[in-house]
């Protein structure tokens, strides 16, 4: 797991530009960007509703790179709600890291079965 400070060290970040911090130059999140694998693509997936769930609590890379790609996909749906979604879970819901935790977890099962259409018949 690539955690805050070796994401620093590899894109030589100084501060305020470092991951977590605020009021980071346009600059450095430009350059962040392009480094993303979120750059270029196509994000359109017109037959998928796209449910997105993440942890805030001690987050990683892995949630600043979540987000990137849930804004991407969001640009590509006109941010309508019905095709894609983002929620965030904290602390106090138990999650850490990429374990969105008991009630996340119970989400993420909820929007896999309610989500589950059969298009192969």
């Amino acid at each position: 797991m690539l955690r805050a400070s070796e994401l620093d060290r590899w894109e030589n970040n100084q501060a305020p530009a470092t991951c977590g911090g605020t009021n980071v130059p346009a600059s450095e999140l430009e350059r962040w960007t392009q480094d993303s694998i979120v750059t270029g693509g196509t994000f359109d997936y017109p037959h998928t509703q796209i449910e997105m769930f993440d942890c805030t609590n001690n987050a990683t890379a892995v949630t600043a790179m979540g987000q990137l790609y849930y804004d991407a996909i969001a640009q590509a749906t006109g941010s309508n709600p019905e095709r894609a979604s983002y929620r965030c879970y904290s602390a106090a819901q138990g999650c850490m890291q990429e374990n969105v935790g008991d009630s996340g977890q119970a989400d993420v099962v909820s929007a896999m079965l309610g989500g589950c259409k059969p298009r192969h018949m």
